[in-house]
């Protein structure tokens, strides 16, 4: 008796079991076939994909801008060139990508603007994806740009994740499902449950916040995923050049296939507003309980130059300019890391000067 009861016991927990676990092993299933056909940024991708993971769908909107096929925020790129075409791929995360309408985007004016100066005609390609870094700058560069046959490739690195973000996964990562589910939650947390775009922007009209008030440190952090902690104070500093020694040796990789190929590559380093913002300064120093005297808010431009440097590879460094400029003009969004239209613009003159120019 008591064994037909253990036996029934024993199948009514393994149909409980079962009819849970099943409909999560066919979701899981489901999920993985749809981002295996259509790469998405809720999952975490394997090497081979992250350049894909927050690219946006080939023809989406950027406000009033149709992305291309490659969901790049450009028009159509072609593999052909004119013997007099000089071809420039600038490669980069969301400040290359541009938060800002296409025609404003620094690399747009950057082409137009050259090709009113230049006897050649210059085309520059914006490779920009949201939420890469050096890791998916090389993928997209020896997978994507190679076969557009550049005569040079720029390389945005921003002073933030391009750093400091590393690819360690969390164990709910090997779960595409769990993956889902605290995407969602993130979303409801820092948006109160209202969906913002994360990958791209949409078909909708842009606007700039005209706003007095002192930035909210936390306020970027939680809704941008602002990677800024180990970055400026000296606690940290032996972290910070094995990151440093990282990013570089990505750079160094596409150094050396572009020299094989004959390609000039050149690095821009795009700085963080914190980096001359005081009331953001005086946040982070508070929030980490330390002194001023503790922090060095130049300390990784010092240390890429040191790198870049001693491989041999070019460079430019936005930060001395818009560190004089930030407080002449608004460069920035409002409680945001990244350019405004002025900032882009900015950004459009320095490039041109230093291209001109070296």
């Amino acid at each position: 008796m008591i064994t037909n009861e253990m036996s029934i016991l024993k199948k009514s927990i393994f149909y409980i079991i079962s009819s849970i676990l099943l409909p999560l092993l066919v979701a899981e299933v489901a999920l993985r076939v749809y981002d295996y056909f259509s790469p998405s940024h809720f999952f975490f991708h394997t090497q081979k994909a992250r350049h894909k993971r927050y690219r946006p769908p080939g023809h989406s909107m950027h406000y009033n801008f149709r992305l291309n096929s490659d969901g790049f925020n450009d028009e159509e790129f072609s593999e052909s060139k004119s013997p007099n075409t000089h071809r420039i791929v600038c490669i980069g995360d969301s400040f290359v990508y541009g938060i800002v309408p296409n025609e404003n985007n620094f690399i747009t004016v950057f082409e137009k603007t050259i090709n009113s100066i230049m006897s050649n005609k210059i085309e520059a390609y914006n490779m920009g994806v949201v939420g890469i870094g050096p890791v998916e700058y090389l993928t997209i560069f020896a997978e994507e740009a190679m076969r557009y046959r550049p005569d040079e490739v720029f390389i945005f690195l921003y002073i933030g994740n391009d750093i400091v973000q590393s690819y360690k996964r969390k164990t709910y990562s090997y779960s595409y499902l769990a993956s889902l589910y605290y995407y969602f939650r993130e979303v409801y947390k820092f948006y109160k449950g209202k969906m913002k775009g994360r990958l791209w922007v949409g078909d909708i009209e842009y606007s700039e916040e005209d706003s007095n008030k002192p930035e909210d440190m936390n306020y970027i952090k939680k809704t941008q995923g602002w990677f800024i902690d180990p970055l400026f104070h000296f606690s940290s500093l032996r972290e910070l050049k094995q990151q440093v020694k990282n990013t570089v040796y990505y750079i160094d990789r596409m150094k050396t296939i572009s020299d094989k190929k004959g390609i000039v590559l050149k690095v821009f380093i795009i700085p963080d507003k914190i980096q001359f913002d005081r009331d953001l300064q005086k946040q982070l120093i508070a929030n980490d309980k330390l002194s001023n005297d503790e922090y060095d808010f130049y300390q990784p431009n010092g240390l890429l130059h040191e790198g870049l440097t001693s491989l041999n590879i070019s460079y430019f460094d936005f930060y001395a300019s818009f560190k004089q400029e930030y407080y002449v003009k608004k460069l920035y969004r409002h409680n945001d890391i990244h350019w405004n239209i002025a900032g882009n613009e900015f950004a459009t003159q320095k490039l041109i000067h230093e291209y001109i120019n070296h």
